[in-house]
């Protein structure tokens, strides 16, 4: 579902495996993820090449295997 636009471009969100994931096409290879735990979200920017559709299911797949890093709070 086509939720708005960023910067002029389409934002996508998602309900996967009972996370939101929100994507967004970036101009750069290779994609980045961030994650909320509080909410359960994920936010995502597809490489080009990648659907959106593409980039938040590898998106919760690298969730779920452990491959997020994170950040302590201070």
């Amino acid at each position: 579902m086509i939720l708005g636009k960023i910067e002029g471009k389409p934002l996508h969100g998602f309900c996967i495996r009972g996370h939101k994931v929100f994507v967004v096409k970036c101009n750069q290879p290779g994609g980045i993820s961030a994650y909320s735990e509080s909410t359960k979200a994920i936010c995502t920017l597809a490489p080009p090449g990648m659907s959106y559709h593409q980039a938040a299911l590898e998106a919760v797949a690298a969730l779920e295997a452990g491959k997020f890093r994170y950040k302590e709070e201070a």
